[in-house]
């Protein structure tokens, strides 16, 4: 059984108050003024909305202590024989879609930055259907499930570039 997340956080001095089924805060990753840090007890994740970061209670540990995975488990007081294989595999996947996701929205929100930017009406016209397209993405992106991101990825994997 994992450890709680919940602990974890405050156990690393995260401030955290009840909003709906959520835990809120400002994020321990990013310099954050308004709580863009969420936990989801009952899933035993992490989302912040700010910097795009989220995982389970172990990439929570990972990422404020600046750890590894080992030294995680250590932290939290999780004695066993280690990972499977298939949960480093897993943890790979989770940590590679993390990242594409991360850099894709980036690209996505620097086109729509550059589009937003264009003067000639005719030009800007022509282009509405693409800002909806990466503003569909975007949405995805910040607000989809881990299957709605696996989707996106695929989809955009098989799209040619022009």
């Amino acid at each position: 059984m994992k450890p709680s997340i919940t602990d974890a956080a405050r156990n690393m001095g995260i401030e955290l108050s009840q909003r709906g089924n959520e835990l809120v805060g400002v994020c321990p990753l990013h310099q954050d003024t308004d709580p863009s840090f969420s936990i989801n007890p009952d899933k035993g994740v992490f989302l912040c909305r700010g910097c795009n970061a989220g995982g389970d209670v172990y990439d929570l540990v990972m990422a404020v202590r600046g750890c590894s995975f080992v030294e995680a488990k250590e932290y939290l007081g999780v004695k066993d024989n280690g990972p499977t294989r298939e949960d480093l595999r897993q943890r790979a996947i989770r940590n590679g879609l993390r990242g594409w996701c991360r850099d894709y929205l980036s690209t996505l929100v620097t086109l729509r930055n550059i589009y937003e930017e264009v003067t000639d009406p005719e030009f800007r016209a022509s282009l509405a259907d693409e800002l909806l397209v990466i503003q569909h993405h975007i949405d995805i992106l910040i607000y989809g499930t881990q299957d709605d991101k696996v989707a996106l990825a695929r989809e955009v994997a098989r799209t040619p570039l022009i």
